[in-house]
């Protein structure tokens, strides 16, 4: 008798040993992390310079376009009369070196602007240190006159404070200084390494910005030959969703964070406020954070302030939460032209989602868990369409409204 195979149970065998190979890998995956998250950090330190000029190139990509286009178009084709092709590469060429000077001309700019005033702003917090303690104890001790009971426990603290920072000072500095100086080491190494890899990243994104058209045919050519033909133009479009959603969120956070600390500055040198040009850099910077960036910068502030003049650190708390209104309401409406589309809520989980993978993290986080949300979203309701269900979410306020207690379910071909 001929044994005959059932097709049945075939798949259900292969189906089986699809799952137990993959929970086999998930497990070693998992036992093997510290090794893998090690070999993706080099391979990130190896490919940092690519991914550098990549994203500078993202990034200058609309400036190049509009000078292009819109001023060394004409004057190439006046040198290059009888030659499309030559009066476009040099339009091209031109739009890159500009985008390029001005790019480095920025952060030059910018570097000499407030790194003398930062350095100041430090030396005065310095010097002012033996103030804010002389004017610490004069408190202390008025409140020690007041209640003697209290003098007590204030010197047993004192000593025991004073019992840590000796041993900790003996045992984890002193013992630990070899380790000390090799990580001061590290750190200026790793500063070095950066300025490299910025250096090979301009370079590359030079050849990023000049052959962009034929990266992105390529990137076309490639997907037509890896997914079925009618669903190329749905993918496509969803990459020009998540470019319009990273570019315009980037440049347009970029470009509001700039305007907010040069609003701060000016607010500061009006109000005769210390640490001006410290406190406006840390105001733009962590303003690239939605949400709640500007609170991460307005409170190391708000103490600074504290500590100079409790009315001045009060007039800057209100004008910080005046700002995040005008930022929020009206400066990125205007800048950005859109929202992501994420309520409240959302926000701050991506924020924090994001902080896993440091400040970064926290700046792309939110646009890209925008684009996961917008994809998530629209894979819903097709799914929803196909069971003959309602698509917006009114409609599932109640567990069975009568929008859903009509429905036969005739529909639902998943079962």
């Amino acid at each position: 008798m001929r044994f005959k195979w059932d097709k049945k149970y075939i798949n259900w065998g292969i189906t089986a040993f699809g799952v137990i190979a993959c929970a086999i890998i998930f497990y070693l995956l998992l036992i093997r992390l510290g090794d893998i998250r090690g070999l993706l950090s080099r391979i990130f330190g190896v490919l940092s310079p690519i991914v550098i000029g990549i994203a500078v190139a993202y990034l200058l990509t609309p400036i190049m376009n509009y000078l292009e286009h819109c001023l060394f178009r004409k004057l190439a084709g006046k040198v290059f009369r009888s030659n499309e092709h030559k009066a476009a590469a040099l339009s091209r060429a031109l739009g890159i070196i500009v985008v390029l000077i001005m790019m480095i001309s920025f952060i030059a700019g910018l570097f000499l602007m407030v790194i003398p005033q930062l350095i100041d702003s430090i030396e005065k917090l310095v010097i002012n240190t033996d103030r804010y303690l002389s004017v610490a104890r004069k408190w202390l001790e008025g409140r020690l006159l007041e209640s003697p009971d209290l003098e007590n426990t204030a010197i047993s603290i004192l000593d025991s404070t004073l019992s840590y920072i000796r041993s900790w000072l003996e045992n984890d500095v002193l013992s630990k200084f070899d380790v000390i100086i090799a990580n001061i080491s590290s750190g200026v190494y790793s500063v070095i390494k950066a300025i490299f890899d910025f250096a090979v990243g301009i370079i590359v994104s030079v050849y990023v910005l000049y052959n962009k058209e034929r990266f992105y045919a390529q990137s076309k050519k490639l997907l037509y030959s890896l997914v079925k033909v009618k669903r190329v133009k749905s993918l496509l479009d969803g990459f020009r969703f998540a470019h319009k959603m990273f570019g315009g969120f980037l440049l347009g956070k970029i470009l509001s964070s700039l305007i907010v600390g040069v609003i701060c500055a000016v607010f500061m040198l009006i109000m005769r406020m210390p640490y001006v040009a410290l406190i406006s850099a840390l105001i733009a910077v962590t303003n690239i954070i939605p949400f709640v960036g500007p609170f991460i910068g307005g409170v190391p502030s708000a103490f600074l302030l504290l500590l100079e003049s409790p009315a001045q650190c009060l007039i800057f708390i209100i004008f910080i939460i005046v700002l995040q209104f005008f930022e929020g309401n009206v400066l990125s409406a205007k800048i950005l032209g859109y929202n992501t589309g994420l309520t409240g809520f959302w926000v701050i989980f991506a924020i924090f989602i994001g902080g896993m993978f440091g400040f970064l993290g926290m700046v792309v986080g939110v646009p890209l868990f925008a684009v996961l949300y917008h994809f998530l979203s629209n894979a819903s309701r097709r799914r929803l369409r196909k069971r003959n269900l309602p698509t917006e979410t009114k409609d599932y306020m109640s567990i069975a409204g009568p929008e859903l207690t009509n429905i036969s379910g005739e529909g639902d071909s998943d079962g």
